[in-house]
């Protein structure tokens, strides 16, 4: 992204993905939770992280089922 960021979070780019904990014995491992991920400047674009055992998502997808980028 070479364009500023805009000042409003209402403004920023985003995305709806579904999210998927991966970590064993986390309460919510392989829970799918659907929620707003806003885009990062750098790599991973989206990035998760998991409300139940705080460890890093990284199983994020399109509600067809494509792995965000």
């Amino acid at each position: 992204m070479t364009e500023p960021y805009p000042t409003e979070v209402a403004n920023w780019p985003s995305v709806t993905l579904i999210a998927t904990c991966g970590t064993q014995g986390c309460p919510a491992e392989a829970t799918p939770f659907e929620g707003v991920y806003f885009e990062n400047p750098e790599h991973p674009l989206y990035r998760g992280q998991c409300g139940q055992c705080g460890q890093p998502i990284t199983d994020l997808r399109t509600s067809d089922g494509t792995p965000a980028r």
